[in-house]
């Protein structure tokens, strides 16, 4: 691998294709380098006693009930059903006012025709 020069990611620094190179280019030469020269015959396994420590430590918050995420969002879903029923309940309470008072102004106005209608007969 040639050591990168001073003006190394400059306009004009190019591979020896003519395509421009990233500043990672020379890690990565290196990292490409190193698994084409890595030997072939290593375990593809994880080491022995890894997989019931991962099920074991799996276990042990399961069965703590240390649930972060979960209790999180359970936490999230019942403060926005309270605050559904709140709003439903507000909606419900103004929707019976509109009524009520739509019902005065129309009794009003029935009496005041009433009044008018018996003062002057047509």
């Amino acid at each position: 691998m040639n050591p990168p020069s001073d003006n190394f990611g400059a306009a004009g620094d190019v591979d020896p294709k003519g395509r421009a190179r990233s500043p990672s280019a020379p890690y990565l030469d290196r990292l490409l380098r190193s698994a084409a020269q890595a030997d072939d015959n290593v375990a593809l396994e994880a080491p022995f006693g890894f997989d019931t420590r991962v099920v074991a430590l799996w276990r042990a918050v399961s069965l703590s009930g240390n649930h972060g995420l979960a209790r999180f969002v359970q936490r999230v879903a019942a403060i926005s059903v309270v605050a559904i029923i709140v709003s439903a309940a507000a909606v419900l309470y103004e929707v019976k006012q509109a009524r009520e008072s739509s019902e005065l102004d129309a009794n009003e106005f029935a009496i005041a025709d009433s009044a008018i209608e018996s003062e002057f007969p047509q």
